[in-house]
């Protein structure tokens, strides 16, 4: 191990590791006081590079593994950096500019060939970046003579999960910026841009799923129960999570397990929250989620567990709230809201379904529920205090609502085989409503209402 802390000005350059480390090379410089670098390497072929220029700033770099590439940059005060390697061909920079920021960068026994990149412009800005996991458990043995227990012992159990060829990299300009990005499975991006104060971001790629079981080993209250109890890694591959935020108190987290998942949040104002959960199995397609809000405390959720399912939300005012959740394959989501305090809910749960709600004013509700295959649906309102309804559960079924006004209602609900619904109400304190069910085909609904008071209701069975 290596430890140096220079209060002056000096460069210090090793070309030959310490003992148990062979071709390690160490570069150290420092300008400026109390500031404190550290390099310990006892792998092979590693590089770490220190440069600090200002005062009390601390650096610690590790690498107990083969070929890594560790470099921290650091302009300012008290500014921190820990570099961890512990896999091979793994790439570490930090740089940091301001004071008070924290970063630190884990690659972990096993990862190969991952970047991890961080840049900070500001004050008290914090990254923390892994790239593998450990999949923690325990084995308790208990051994029972007659139904009771005569002993019983417990094993801790850890198994390396590596992250392979992925990348990633926090951009943070201004104050308190939080980023974290945890990888594992192969070839993913975790990308993130801060700009503002109080910001959050939460990247996740690769998941990690509770397990146990327990058998007995034995007959009538005598034997040994084995009981084991751990976590069952769903990596990630080819799948990519990107956040960019602009303004205060903003909030992204970002989730992906399967294969070729993708999802982007951008965020512009004050308070608003994005949360993206994407699992698929790792043979089949991925899926596609994209939020983008503007405007003050907006909420926008989105969660896929199919395949080639695609979720969009547009959000532009406040206190605006968009759900969307996939659980199916091939389904199409898009939510576009502008104004004040307007909520959209999506679910579809079976295949090729297309769900479409825009909504312009306040108050205004839109709730859609696909759960057959091949419908479609389509919601627009603008006004204030609209609420529209929509449940499909059959197959090749259209609805479609528009209102313009205030105080409107439209509710259609289809049961069956290519049904046809539709809605257009102008106006005020119209309603309207749409049932078709007991699996009939062909049915055709239509309201059309202009004016004041008016009351529409058809049901088809």
């Amino acid at each position: 191990m290596r430890n140096i802390l220079l209060a002056s000005a000096a460069f210090i350059a090793l070309s030959t590791g310490v003992a148990m480390a062979d071709t390690n090379d160490a570069y150290i410089l420092q300008i400026g006081e109390a500031n404190g670098a550290t390099q310990d390497q006892s792998g092979t072929s590693n590089k770490a590079s220190a440069f600090q220029l200002g005062g009390a700033n601390i650096s610690s770099q590790t690498q107990t593994g083969a070929n890594g590439n560790a470099d921290v940059i650091q302009l300012g005060v008290s500014n921190t950096a820990t570099q961890t390697q512990a896999g091979s061909m793994n790439n570490a920079v930090a740089v940091q500019v301001g004071k008070g920021n924290s970063a630190t960068q884990t690659q972990m026994k096993g990862s190969s060939g991952n970047t991890a990149a961080s840049l900070q412009l500001g004050e008290n800005n914090t990254v923390t970046q892994t790239q593998g996991a450990e999949a923690t458990g325990s084995i308790t043995t208990k051994t029972y003579l007659f139904g009771r227990v005569i002993g019983s012992n417990t094993v801790p159990t850890s198994i390396a999960v590596p992250s392979v060829a992925s990348a990633a990299v926090a951009v943070q300009a201004g104050e308190y910026n939080a980023a974290t990005q945890s990888q594992f499975g192969v070839a993913n991006l975790a990308g993130s841009l801060q700009v503002g104060a109080s910001n959050s971001v939460t990247q996740t790629q690769g998941t990690m799923k509770p397990d146990s079981s327990t058998i007995f080993l034995g007959a009538r209250g005598t034997g040994i129960e084995i009981t084991t109890a751990g976590q069952i890694p769903a990596p990630a591959f080819a799948s990519a999570a990107l956040a960019f935020q602009m303004g205060e108190d903003n909030n992204a987290g970002q989730t992906q397990s399967g294969t070729l998942q993708n999802a982007l949040s951008v965020q512009a104002g004050y308070g608003n929250t994005v949360t993206q959960s994407q699992t698929g199995h790792i043979l089949e397609g991925g899926n596609s989620a994209t939020a983008i809000q503007l405007g003050y405390q907006n909420m926008a959720s989105q969660s896929q567990t199919g395949s080639g399912n695609n979720g969009m939300a547009l959000q532009f005012g406040w206190d605006n709230t968009s759900s969307q959740t996939q659980s199916g394959s091939s389904n199409e989501a898009s939510i576009l809201q502008a104004g004040y305090d307007n909520t959209a809910t999506q679910t579809q749960s079976g295949q090729y379904n297309a769900a479409s709600a825009a909504q312009f004013g306040w108050s205004n509700t839109a709730t859609q529920t696909q759960s057959g295959s091949s419908g479609e649906a389509s919601i627009l309102q603008a006004g204030y205090d609209n609420t529209a309804t929509q449940t499909q559960s059959g197959q090749y079924n259209t609805a479609s609502a528009a209102q313009f006004g205030w105080d409107n209602t439209a509710t259609q609900v289809q049961h069956g085989a290519s049904g046809d619904a539709k809605v257009l109400q102008v106006g005020w304190d119209n309603t309207a409503t749409q049932t078709q069910k007991a699996g009939g085909t062909g049915n055709v609904a239509k309201a059309l209402q202009f004016g004041g008071g008016n009351t529409a209701t058809q049901t088809q069975k």
